[in-house]
């Protein structure tokens, strides 16, 4: 029973990206260009990159000492100026399906409930809100959101993340981080492979059984 149950496990983990699974974005963390330590923040203008991110509408802000980031030392507020957008393209293979991973919170100088909309190339993948509750500089209250069976339908795809927030308070984000999930014809095969194992095994047990009581009488 544990090594059937062992086997059930593998069969259950081919559905998800493992976990450290290779990101295929750059600056997912938003490290790069690395900020001194002591600046709180830098805002970015349409049509400037940083890292292999491009800022696609509006402004945004690079985050460095304002506030506690979800990993390593750097976040972004998706609202610089005013309301922004990043994006970044990545190679892909059309049919392939990926997993889209991140962390959000919200800027805390207010109140308001942070929204944003998430684009897997021209895939709409709807609104995410943070409602702040209390959050703090310090105390963030970072969630990570996990999306999944997101098919690429060419050799390359953008992700996008846009603020729907107005005003210079918005949707603070970091963690970015896209994977690869096992093609779903290796998992089925590799699961009838496993569910075969266990009836055999089951047979090769229920025969042994039999001979023992035959060898008894």
């Amino acid at each position: 029973m544990r090594r059937i149950a062992a086997l059930l496990t593998l069969v259950t983990a081919l559905a998800s990206p493992p976990a450290g699974a290779q990101n295929l974005l750059s600056n997912g963390s938003f490290e790069n260009p690395a900020l001194s330590p002591t600046t709180t923040f830098t805002t970015i203008l349409n049509g400037q990159s940083f890292g292999a991110w491009t800022v696609t509408a509006g402004s945004i802000d690079l985050i460095r000492a304002y506030w506690a980031p979800a990993d390593g030392f750097q976040s972004v507020d998706l609202n610089g100026n005013g309301a922004g957008a990043i994006a970044q393209t990545m190679s892909t293979a059309a049919g392939q399906q990926y997993a889209l991973r991140f962390s959000m919170a919200g800027n805390p100088d207010n109140s308001i409930t942070k929204v944003m909309r998430v684009w897997w190339g021209t895939q709409d993948l709807g609104l995410f809100s943070f409602t702040q509750n209390g959050t703090t500089r310090t105390a963030m209250g970072w969630q990570t959101v996990t999306l999944t069976g997101l098919i690429a339908s060419s050799a390359s795809t953008t992700v996008r993340f846009q603020a729907v927030t107005t005003g210079a308070t918005g949707m603070a984000l970091d963690n970015v981080i896209v994977s690869l999930v096992p093609e779903p014809a290796t998992a089925r095969l590799f699961a009838g492979g496993v569910f075969l194992g266990i009836v055999l095994l089951a047979a090769r047990r229920h025969a042994r059984a039999t001979a023992r009581v035959r060898s008894d009488g």
